[in-house]
């Protein structure tokens, strides 16, 4: 990768480009009544599926995610940098978990804002909904994990990341706690965090990273063609647990009703999907 995109400089323009489409997001579906509605007519088709065979383990999903990422995630995240000698990333993985936690639910209050739709019935999301706070400690664990792990394990890391939050973020939709645009709000403010842990991580490894850029000049790696494949596995992997998850009704049937649930959930897994391998590709290491 080219040395100019491994500075902190790079790293701080994609937390900029993550603060900026969450702001757009919140922007838009405050202010504009047809954006809004879309919105809900998606949420709704996903509280359909919340009667079926999904409704036990989505509200255990959605109860336990939070919890557990933070105890017994955060000590064992730390305990895994420690091992393989990377505790300065861990230090910077617990960071990112926490401070994302503290903003998101800072914005969700300082943000609360009324959005009553009919189709929801009464059944209304709480006004103090953006972002799922629930979404972003998970995402903000898999974007620290994707800090902390060495190299060999960062794709599989992503992988797994990206299972999980996509499960996490139907489980609230399904449950009615967030609107889709909340759950997009939730993965867009941990990533943003984690890219500023990267510009601190590679502020302090400069001299490492000076030397990593003169062997990289003489031996080219093929990093391209690499990260197209990991990007291209992850979105038909989080594609393929979408069209599992709505599932419990024929997929063409429940489309054909819900076709803007089944395009806001193939956009959540896309989002997520592409997000999480584009910021591992960002989190390698630069020796």
């Amino acid at each position: 990768m080219a040395p100019r995109l491994r500075s902190p400089a790079a790293a701080l323009f994609g937390a900029l480009v993550c603060v900026l489409l969450a702001g757009a997001t919140m922007t838009a579906v405050y202010v504009l009544p047809g954006v809004q509605r879309l919105d809900a007519v998606a949420l709704h088709g996903f509280n359909t599926l919340e009667g079926g065979p999904l409704a036990g383990p989505t509200l255990t999903l959605a109860f336990m995610s939070a919890p557990l990422a933070i105890v017994p995630g955060l000590p064992l995240l730390y305990w895994a940098g420690s091992h393989w000698g990377r505790r300065r990333e861990a230090l910077v993985g617990v960071a990112v978990v926490l401070g994302s936690s503290a903003i998101a639910e800072v914005v969700k209050v300082v943000s609360a804002h009324e959005r009553f739709q009919p189709v929801l019935g009464p059944h209304q999301v709480n006004a103090a909904s953006f972002p799922s706070g629930t979404v972003a400690v998970v995402m903000a664990l898999v974007v620290a994990a994707l800090i902390v792990v060495p190299d060999r394990l960062r794709v599989r890391t992503a992988i797994v990341g990206i299972t999980a939050v996509v499960l996490v973020a139907f489980s609230v939709l399904v449950n009615l706690w967030h609107f889709p645009s909340d759950v997009l709000g939730g993965i867009l403010i941990p990533t943003a965090c984690g890219f500023v842990g990267i510009a601190a991580l590679r502020h302090m490894r400069r001299p490492r990273v000076e030397r990593s850029a003169r062997l990289t000049a003489r031996r080219p790696v093929g990093r391209p063609s690499r990260a197209m494949l990991e990007a291209g596995a992850a979105a038909a992997f989080a594609a393929c647990v979408a069209a599992v998850l709505i599932a419990g009704q024929r997929v063409v049937h429940y489309a054909d009703h819900y076709t803007t649930t089944v395009f806001s959930a193939l956009a959540i897994s896309a989002v997520a999907a592409a997000l999480l391998t584009l910021f591992g590709l960002a989190a390698a290491d630069d020796s």
